[in-house]
């Protein structure tokens, strides 16, 4: 296993993770799975569900111009100004 990803700022592989998923401080789901895939500049960014998106508070008429083929939508261009902040918690070392 190469461990040189680690050293880096978003050293954690794509993949699944469970995740305490947070919108603007307030926790919407402690216990949710997210797949996390890299993007064009090398970070992780989540895919989000359009039913994700509801939940966190989307604007439903945002979501119906959005391309339904799209496995993984970039929130950026969707939702202009928006960010994603993750925190890699380690437990049980």
């Amino acid at each position: 296993m190469d461990l040189q990803r680690f050293n880096q700022q978003a050293g954690q592989p794509p993949g699944a993770y469970p995740v305490s998923w947070q919108v603007n401080g307030v926790t919407l789901d402690a216990r949710k799975t997210v797949t996390f895939r890299q993007n064009d500049r090398g970070q992780l960014t989540p895919c989000l569900k359009p039913e994700d998106l509801l939940q966190a508070g989307v604007n439903p008429a945002v979501l119906s111009g959005a391309r339904r083929n799209v496995s993984c939508p970039k929130l950026n261009a969707l939702l202009p100004g928006s960010t994603v902040n993750s925190i890699l918690l380690i437990s049980g070392w």
